[in-house]
């Protein structure tokens, strides 16, 4: 788990704090085509935003439509859920 960076003037101030700047990965998950995938990330709840970033990582056929798979994150377990591509997708899961 990454706790940031805190820099603090002379009189101990912060100044800059990336917890609240920046974005830390959580973690990752490549999300198979057509398939429900749930995993717990235990250190979710340690952030008071979660996003997820998805791409395809294959090129879709160019006679088939690709679906973006539904990314859902339950702040009361700390599990993202991720289904109903129809394309293999990799999903970043970050927090601030």
């Amino acid at each position: 788990m990454a706790y940031g960076l805190k820099v603090k003037n002379a009189a101990g101030v912060t100044t800059y704090d990336s917890t609240t700047v920046t974005w830390l990965q959580i973690g990752y998950l490549n999300a198979p085509a057509n398939v429900t995938t749930t995993q717990t990330f235990t250190d979710a709840n340690q952030f008071s935003e979660v996003v997820a970033q998805q791409w395809f990582i294959n090129t879709p056929p160019e006679d088939q439509e690709a679906y973006a798979h539904n990314v859902v994150f339950s702040n009361s377990n700390n599990t993202v859920t991720i289904s109903g591509g129809n394309q293999t997708q990799g999903v970043l899961i970050l927090g601030r």
